[in-house]
């Protein structure tokens, strides 16, 4: 009987420490993406970026909302609130009470398109913006990949296995993804649109300078 206890004791307590953990880590995730998601939208208003090319780059990323805040929501939340669940009704048949926790999720908001013809184009400042979203990006993806390695642990001890266990793998499985490639294609889509806004922003300077020479 002693074992049996030691074994449920260590097994809600794993519970609880990786729904905090999890929770930490969705909110690593959530920090990283959402000032990535500001620092796009600080080139606007901050006359960095604007045009025709910056609007597709910000289409792009709010097409991307919806999938995100759907996984802040089981990671940082859902998730987190049944693990612990899952502590606490081990504890009780363990004769055992534990403190409730209350996990809350974020959410990111659409970024505004500039909505001018025109064309603004500090390449500087662009540039200096894609490395912080790249570096914001690497981040968030390093810890979606703890997410699933904290998991891993707890079934390799024993302590968690079975179909629970499989659903919740493949939803993590499903996010990791979401979160690898369409961060990816993000920077992909920044880079593209950089270089064509910056070649716009040389053929509109040129046609200007040939205007002036001709008049002269």
């Amino acid at each position: 009987m002693a074992n049996s206890l030691t074994s449920m004791n260590a097994s809600y307590k794993d519970f609880n420490t990786y729904a905090d953990n999890l929770n930490g880590q969705g909110d690593v995730i959530y920090n990283n993406i959402s000032s990535a998601y500001s620092k796009l939208g600080e080139l606007n208003t901050s006359n960095g970026w604007k045009g025709a090319r910056y609007d597709e780059v910000v289409s792009a990323f709010n097409s991307m909302i919806g999938d995100f805040n759907a996984m802040f929501k089981d990671i940082q939340e859902t998730i987190p609130t049944n693990l612990h669940i899952t502590g606490k009704n081990i504890a009780a048949f363990d004769g055992q009470t534990i403190d409730g926790r209350a996990y809350t999720s974020k959410s990111i908001s659409e970024i505004s398109k500039s909505g001018t013809t025109g064309l603004t184009f500090d390449e500087a400042q662009v540039i200096e913006t894609r490395k912080i979203l790249r570096n914001k990006f690497t981040n968030a993806q390093s810890a979606v990949d703890e997410i699933g390695n904290i998991a891993n642990k707890l079934k390799t001890a024993g302590i968690w296995s079975g179909e629970s266990y499989e659903k919740y793998n493949t939803k993590i499985s499903t996010y990791k993804k979401t979160v690898h490639d369409n961060l990816e294609s993000l920077i992909t889509n920044f880079s593209d649109c950089m270089k064509q806004a910056k070649d716009d922003f040389d053929n509109l300077q040129k046609a200007i300078n040939d205007s002036l020479t001709i008049g002269e």
